[in-house]
C-alpha cells in the first residue's frame, strides 16, 4: 500500500492534480478531507468558536476561521482526530486499494501527514488562485458571501508550503494542462509507481 498526501492553496489547482493522478494509477482511490471535514467543522463549531475568540458569528462563520495561520491550527487540531479517523477507516475499508491519494489543504498540519509515502504540494501565482477561486465561489453561488480579506486570507493561509511546511516534491500550476501531465509523470516515473501514462 502506497499513501500519497496531496497539499496546496486553494485555486491552485489541489483537485485537478489529484484527479489526473488517480487517473494515471491503477487501482488508486481518493480521499478527498474537504468532503468530511465540514461536518466536524461543525460538530466541534462551539468549541472552535469559543478557541477562536470569535463573536458575530452568522450561517457563514467558516469565513472567520480562517483570518489567521494560529487560528487555523487551533481549529484543525480540535477536528485532528475525528479527520484521521475518517481518512483510516477509509483506508481500512478498501484494504485491495493499492494506492490511496489524501487530499487535504491543511494535511501538513496533521500527524497523518507524516504516513505518507510521498507528498506533492502545488501552487500558483497568486492572481491565478484568486479568478480560480472567485469563479468556483461564483458558480455555487457563495462569492457574495466572502469579503476581499476573507479571500486573500484564504489563499494566504490555505498555501502551506509558502509558510514552510515542505513536501517532498512542489509542482508550479502556472502553466498548462499537459504541463501539469508531464511533471506528474516526472514524479510517478521516479516514484516507480504503476502509471498508467494517461
Amino acid at each position: 500500500m502506497i499513501i500519497i498526501g496531496i497539499t496546496g492553496g486553494s485555486g491552485a489547482g489541489k483537485s485537478t492534480l489529484t484527479n489526473i493522478i488517480s487517473k494515471k494509477i491503477n487501482n488508486s482511490m481518493v480521499i478527498n478531507v474537504d468532503e468530511f471535514m465540514h461536518k466536524y467543522l461543525d460538530i466541534h463549531k462551539n468549541e472552535i468558536i469559543k478557541a477562536l475568540k470569535l463573536s458575530n458569528i452568522n450561517d457563514y462563520w467558516y469565513n472567520y476561521i480562517g483570518t489567521n495561520f494560529n487560528d487555523i491550527k487551533k481549529w484543525v487540531r480540535i477536528i485532528e482526530k475525528d479527520i484521521e479517523w475518517c481518512i483510516n477507516d477509509k483506508i481500512m475499508n478498501n484494504a485491495k486499494t493499492e494506492v490511496f491519494i489524501v487530499d487535504w489543504a491543511f494535511l501538513p498540519l496533521i500527524s497523518f501527514f507524516d504516513k505518507c509515502d510521498l507528498t506533492i504540494s502545488i501552487n500558483c501565482d497568486l492572481n491565478i488562485k484568486l479568478k480560480r477561486l472567485s469563479e468556483r465561489l461564483e458558480k455555487n453561488n457563495k462569492l457574495s458571501k466572502w469579503h476581499d480579506d476573507a479571500l486573500l486570507n484564504r489563499l494566504k493561509y490555505t498555501s502551506l508550503n509558502e509558510l514552510g511546511y515542505k513536501t517532498k516534491y512542489q509542482i508550479n500550476n502556472d502553466g498548462t494542462i499537459d504541463d501539469l501531465n508531464k511533471k506528474i509523470n516526472d514524479i510517478l516515473f521516479n516514484m516507480e509507481i504503476n502509471n498508467n501514462d494517461n
